[in-house]
Parts: C-alpha cells; sequence; structure tokens
C-alpha cells in the first residue's frame, strides 16, 4: 500500500512462529512494528526504506524470518517472544559490499537456498544441509553448493516438488540428477526450462501446489502448475480473470 511519498508506503507479512503465535508485520520506512490480535507488541529497526519494501522476498525457518531484497545484507528476523525481537546478520562472510547481495531466498532440501546476487544474477547458493549461516563450499554431499543457472537473472525461488527458479527470461525447475537432494557433486544438478515469460523481482508464492508470480513487465499474473498430460509445468494467465489485479 503506498501514498504520496516513501514514507507512507506499507507491506503486511504475516508470521507464525509458533503454534497460536500470530503476528502481523507491518514493514514501513526503516521500521517493521508487530503486531498481536491487534495489538502493537514490539517496533524493530531495519535498513529497508519505503521504496525497497517491495523488493523484499522472504522465507521461514524455525522461528526466524529470512529477508533479502537485492539493496541490503541478508537479514534474519528472529523472534523469541512477543516482545522481544531481533533483526540479525548471520551472512556477512559470504555477501559483503564486494560481493554483494542476493534479491531471492527459499528453503528447500534442509538448505537454505539464495540467487541473484548482483555480481553474479546468475548463480545460485545453497547452505549446509541442516546449518542456514554456512555457504562454505565443500565436497561431501550435506556441504554448501554454488551453481551458475545460466538464464536471465534469478529473480525469485520457491520450494515445490522441486526447486523452482523465476529469472528475467524463464521459469525453470532444479533438481539433482540423482534423483535425491542436490549435491556439491560435479555434474550432479540439471536445470530444465518449464516456460519462457519471465518475471519482475516480486516473491513468487506457492497457492495450492500452484506458484503465483508476476511477469516481466509487471501487468500479468501467472500460476505456475505441474500439468500431468504434458509431464510439465505450465504457465497460465490469471490477470484475465480480473484486469485490475496488477494496476498500480
Amino acid at each position: 500500500t503506498s501514498g504520496s511519498g516513501s514514507d507512507d508506503v506499507v507491506r503486511l507479512i504475516s508470521f507464525t512462529p509458533e503454534y497460536g503465535s500470530n503476528y502481523l508485520l507491518i514493514f514501513r520506512h526503516f521500521a517493521i512494528d508487530v503486531y498481536k490480535d491487534g495489538v502493537s507488541k514490539a517496533t524493530v529497526v531495519t535498513p529497508y526504506d519505503g521504496h525497497q519494501l517491495k523488493y523484499i522476498q522472504y522465507v521461514q525457518v524455525d522461528t526466524s524470518l529470512i529477508l533479502v531484497d537485492g539493496i541490503n545484507e541478508p537479514k534474519e528476523l528472529d523472534w523469541t517472544n512477543d516482545t522481544t525481537w531481533a533483526l540479525n546478520n548471520q551472512w556477512g562472510t559470504y555477501f559483503s559490499a564486494t560481493h554483494p547481495y542476493p534479491k531471492a531466498v527459499t528453503f528447500h532440501g534442509q538448505r537454505l537456498i539464495f540467487g541473484g546476487t548482483t555480481d553474479l544474477p546468475n548463480t545460485i547458493y545453497g547452505s549446509q544441509a541442516g546449518d542456514v549461516t554456512n555457504f562454505t563450499i565443500g565436497t561431501n554431499p550435506a556441504d554448501p553448493w554454488e551453481y551458475n543457472a545460466g538464464m536471465g537473472g534469478v529473480q525469485w525461488l520457491v520450494s515445490a516438488n522441486q526447486l523452482v527458479i523465476g529469472s528475467g527470461n524463464a521459469e525453470y525447475i532444479v533438481a539433482s540428477k540423482s534423483g535425491g537432494a542436490i549435491t556439491p557433486a560435479i555434474g550432479d544438478i540439471y536445470i530444465h526450462k518449464q516456460s519462457d515469460f519471465g518475471s519482475e523481482q516480486k516473491q513468487g508464492l506457492l497457492v495450492d501446489g500452484s506458484i503465483l508470480f508476476v511477469q516481466h513487465g509487471g501487468q500479468i499474473l501467472r500460476n505456475f502448475a505441474y500439468n500431468s498430460q504434458q509431464a510439465s509445468y505450465q504457465s497460465g494467465d490469471l490477470t484475465f480473470l480480473a484486469d485490475n489485479l496488477t494496476s498500480d
């Protein structure tokens, strides 16, 4: 939602760190206001100005929310209780001003996955299995990995039955050739184009088995879903149902 300037822009994200604890996070100019049952519980200072809020992508891992926007360092919003929250940077060793920042994130196969850094826009990064803070490349199956996906810049990542990438020019699935989890083994990964519409830098959302994403250009909303008859994913246009969905 926007007003006359960046100070008026807000973004709403729901967050449930544990059963029965449901929060509404109101992202605004350089802050997050935390509400529970309509009552203000906390305010967290952030580096995100009003113009950057639309670029934020996030994924929940346990009781934390991992945030990226391609402009600032990846952040981890940690919950302790209703009034105790903290915004931390766990990845300064791997992403910094000299290796700037991912714009997409998801959690897949027990790994935190980042993608679309400014200097390597086609690269995806998988953490150590079971340790979202470790991105030091190794050779063991559970070690972190890094792959150049060779596409038009990673715009979003979604964990479905397979890892799905929305790039600037197409949509892809990513999997291990062995049929198991993706590993650092040379030649283990395969990346298969499924459609070629391309995406905006806006989070893809998994809803009832389909991924909703905004097509490149910002005027069309699509659903990316598996078609058993075609044995592949298909991207349908949802905007014709209500052509004001993507209007400003």
